[in-house]
């Protein structure tokens, strides 16, 4: 079982505090022997690819309409959906 970090987007870019939870999740996975990925809701305008530096191996990027503003429900459903699935 992965690590599976929440990337939070504002405005098309990655927070700030979502790098550091990134970097920190990579070092928690190499710790269980297990790899980190990263959730990315939304249509961010960064190269998503570049996020590996921070320890990330995969990032799975669900892109919707419905979710270009924050709807906690909705996006529980979608992690819970990525979740299973990794």
């Amino acid at each position: 079982m992965s690590v599976l970090i929440f990337v939070d987007i504002a405005e098309g870019q990655v927070k700030k505090a979502s790098l550091e939870a990134m970097s920190y999740g990579a070092k928690v996975a190499e710790q269980l022997g297990t790899t980190a990925e990263g959730v990315v809701l939304g249509s961010p305008t960064e190269d998503l690819a570049a996020l590996g530096i921070y320890g990330v191996s995969k990032i799975h990027h669900v892109n919707n309409a419905a979710l270009s503003h924050l709807d906690a429900q909705l996006y529980t459903k979608v992690i819970a959906q990525v979740a299973e699935s990794t």
